[in-house]
């Protein structure tokens, strides 16, 4: 999922370049927005999954950090405007499409027990290959059960 918003970020960043000023690149600038909102809220979310339970609050209080630091840059962003017009929405489209590639090798935590020592936390995900898709098996393991269970294949 943080792939997805951060990918529509920066789709929606480049669609804004593309279209003339005005109440279209308006839109496509929300659009861009609400991805990045999306994203950071994923990212919260995910940062409390990842993290071995032993180092979760330093963990989290580090990423806010970052976080506040994230918005100090971000006016030197816009203030990009005045070198060139399209700079900004050039920078932030770069910025989430590299995030959104980064996000894909993050390891999946659908129905996986959270770490809870270092130990754990540096071993989460290692069995897991790329294509893994958590939401797409559990949904066939759980048709599988549900057939199993259903009353039209007892045999009376």
């Amino acid at each position: 999922m943080s792939f997805l918003s951060m990918f529509v970020c920066a789709i929606f960043s480049f669609i804004a370049l593309a279209v003339p000023t005005g109440a279209t690149a308006v839109a496509m600038g929300i659009i861009a927005r609400f991805g990045v909102n999306l994203a950071g809220n994923i990212g919260f979310q995910y940062a409390a999954e990842m993290l071995p339970t032993v180092v979760r609050a330093q963990g989290v209080s580090l990423i806010h950090t970052l976080g506040y630091i994230a918005h100090i840059i971000g006016p030197y962003i816009v203030y990009l405007d005045d070198v060139s017009p399209y700079l900004p929405l050039t920078v932030l489209g770069l910025l989430s499409l590299v995030v959104a590639v980064q996000s894909l090798f993050l390891p999946e935590t659908l129905g996986q027990d959270l770490p809870q020592t270092l130990q754990d936390g540096n071993d989460f995900g290692i069995e897991q290959n790329f294509w893994w898709m958590p939401c797409i098996s559990s949904t066939s393991e759980r048709k599988k059960k549900f057939r199993k269970l259903s009353p039209t294949n007892v045999l009376p």
